[in-house]
């Protein structure tokens, strides 16, 4: 099952989504005739060995033994606008297998930098720059913001109007602007489309130094050489880490010359088949399924960046883990509080359950869970 975002204005059937029961819920029936059950039991003997009232005390904390405040603690997804519609939504989301994204998503604005740009013709480098611009901007392509500074942060409605824009596998996108093809990608893209280009020592230069080419050319005529390097959000890269080491495959719609399977493992730390590039069947379904829709019903829903996106998918993914370990920890929790509470009452140390003790006993639990579901799987 293949994960992907989209853009909406309105999220609908949140409180549909949001009375989903989970496994707990759907056992919250059973539980709370069992806790009265041990609670009455409880009652019963120590009102038997120590009179009625200190009887009708302990059945009273015992209840409350056996729903420890570490139950009523809920995941949290790391301080994000991210959005799960209760079990419903982590339990759509940890059917996942594959997570699509745009590369934009993984480098957005300021994470590719310009360190140099060289003229490589006599033509006006002012329209060159506009009608690139229109280009990247339309594909969504990491190099947008380093040419809308260049020009000046036009808005998008005052660029020309750009048609046919599409990727070019492993090559970089086209576009065109009235009768004119504008050309956005590396050397291969270039002489794909019979475009003399400097020497392949210019393009081995820049990459040993660490950066990355990318041609322009308007209208069959090479027009600009960018310089640029790739810089990674630190937030982006511990998301991203921690969603595929549950297994999950990221898919990538490049829009971009540069980003490769090799380049996108390596820059985020991941393994050699963690991330993939799609190829052009795969971007033409993914770009119908990403379209924007104004109203849509959704159990998950993420806002202004990718990493509420990516910690939504892991802490459904990690879901049975986490329950399990909550689980346990309850039993826990209420055998430990009622063998304590039954030794207090039945030796003659009932003075020593206070309010407290008992909610420092609370309190510790609520620790140990806090503390539990800040581990990673």
């Amino acid at each position: 099952l293949t994960i992907i975002g989209k853009k909406t204005i309105n999220v609908q059937n949140f409180l549909k989504h949001s009375n989903y029961l989970s496994p707990l819920d759907l056992k919250a029936g059973a539980l709370i005739l069992i806790g009265v059950a041990v609670g009455i039991l409880v009652g019963v003997i120590v009102g038997v060995l120590k009179g009625g009232a200190l009887g009708f005390g302990a059945a009273s904390l015992a209840l409350c033994c056996c729903f420890p405040a570490c139950s009523a603690l809920t995941a949290e997804l790391a301080g994000y606008r991210a959005m799960l519609a209760g079990f419903k939504g982590a339990y759509d989301l940890n059917l996942a297998n594959v997570v699509a994204v745009k590369t934009c998503d993984l480098f957005p604005k300021d994470s590719v930098k310009l360190y140099d740009m060289k003229t490589l013709s006599e033509n006006e480098i002012g329209h060159s720059l506009l009608d690139a611009a229109a280009v990247a901007v339309a594909a969504k392509s990491p190099m947008a913001p380093i040419l809308q500074d260049i020009i000046g942060q036009l808005p998008e409605k005052d660029l020309p109007k750009v048609g046919n824009v599409q990727y070019e596998d492993k090559m970089g996108v086209s576009g065109w602007i009235g009768e004119r093809t504008i050309l956005i990608g590396n050397r291969n893209l270039m002489q794909g489309h019979n475009i003399t280009v400097p020497p392949i020592t210019v393009d081995q230069k820049i990459l040993r130094a660490g950066y990355f080419p990318v041609y322009v050319a308007c209208d069959g005529v090479p027009c600009l050489l960018f310089i640029v390097k790739y810089e990674t959000d630190p937030t982006i890269t511990a998301e991203l880490q921690s969603m595929c080491n549950t297994g999950i495959t990221v898919v990538v719609d490049p829009n971009d010359p540069n980003a490769t399977d090799m380049m996108l493992c390596d820059y985020f730390g991941l393994p050699s088949d963690a991330i993939k590039v799609m190829n052009h069947n795969a971007r033409v379904t993914y770009e119908k399924e990403s379209r924007f829709e104004e109203n849509i019903s959704a159990s998950a829903s993420f806002k202004d960046n990718i990493c509420g996106f990516f910690a939504a998918v892991t802490a459904s993914i990690n879901l049975p883990h986490t329950l399990s370990v909550m689980t346990a920890l309850f039993i826990i929790a209420a055998v430990v509080g009622l063998a304590m509470l039954i030794w207090a009452f039945v030796s003659g140390k009932a003075m020593i359950v206070t309010s407290l003790t008992f909610a420092l006993y609370q309190l510790l639990f609520v620790g140990i869970s806090f503390l539990l579901s800040k581990v990673k799987k």
